[in-house]
């Protein structure tokens, strides 16, 4: 099961980035979100990204602290530190983070 989560990680990293294949944000989201349905840190972090930068979505801060937040519980320190330094600035999130 691992391996193939972060397939689904590796594959919407490509689309983000529009490398091997055509950029696109959707198609990124939809491998990112089966990612993150396996608990992997680094697709639920990308899925905070994607709502907090409205990438191949509408931006929603509250759903990109909501990542965030699950990315640090599930490991990924870098989850803390951007949410902190960027997202925790803008946002009138109750509790910050």
């Amino acid at each position: 099961m691992t391996g193939m989560v972060q397939s689904h990680y590796r594959l919407g990293m490509s689309y983000y980035h529009g490398k091997g294949v055509k950029k696109s944000y959707a198609e990124a989201m939809k491998w990112f979100r089966l990612a993150a349905e396996g608990k992997y840190p680094r697709a639920i972090f990308m899925l905070g990204r994607m709502y907090d930068t409205g990438k191949g979505i509408t931006e929603n801060p509250a759903e990109a602290v909501k990542h965030y937040r699950q990315g640090r519980r599930n490991g990924l320190c870098q989850s803390t530190e951007y949410a902190r330094s960027g997202l925790h600035k803008r946002t009138r999130c109750p509790g910050g983070l």
